[in-house]
């Protein structure tokens, strides 16, 4: 009764770290490779398993009973390797997919990082291009002043430099309060 308590108890644990471990340690991803990760979990679990049937069957026999390896072999059934193989067969799939799941949604949170960036770069990207359309509209604006108006052209030139310290101040931030843009506004339209 010990000695079946004993086999029992290390089978299981055997079967259950063994097949956890090879879940956990297949560098092969569930989501390029779907049907080669199946494949090789399948071949892995069931070799894993007819080596822990094994062992763990000419172990205990050794150990408890003194019988030699060769007479163990003979004594394990084809019924006992069925039910092993069955039950490590639902454990690895309840582990593989675990597996998958985790790779799953590690996968799904790489992607939502990914087009995070990629937003964000398409909004710096915008951000580069709207200055120089509106130094080009400033500057335009500036050269008809200097003929018509120097007074109100240097009056721009400060208006337009201070537009841009505050351009090149707020760079970084991404939000910016709608009271101070609308400061901006009105130091820009001032002139």
């Amino acid at each position: 009764m010990v000695v079946n308590a004993i086999y029992n108890s290390l089978f299981t644990v055997l079967l259950w770290v063994g097949n956890e471990w090879l879940a956990d340690h297949i560098h092969i991803s569930w989501i390029e490779y779907p049907l080669k990760r199946l494949a090789v979990s399948a071949i892995l679990t069931v070799v894993y398993t007819l080596a822990v049937i094994v062992g763990v069957r000419i172990g205990m026999a050794w150990f408890f009973y003194g019988t030699l390896p060769s007479d163990t072999l003979k004594d394990i059934g084809g019924d006992t390797v069925l039910v092993t193989l069955t039950l490590t067969i639902f454990i690895s799939t309840f582990l593989h997919g675990r597996a998958f799941l985790f790779q799953w949604k590690e996968s799904l949170l790489e992607a939502e990082q990914l087009k995070r960036a990629h937003l964000t770069a398409k909004y710096e990207n915008l951000k580069t291009q709207v200055n120089p359309h509106f130094l080009f509209n400033s500057l335009n604006v500036l050269s008809n002043l200097v003929y018509k108006d120097q007074d109100q052209a240097v009056r721009f030139i400060k208006q337009l430099s201070n537009v841009y310290r505050y351009l090149l101040d707020m760079r970084e931030q991404e939000v910016v309060s709608l009271e101070t843009e609308l400061e901006v506004l009105e130091i820009t339209f001032r002139c």
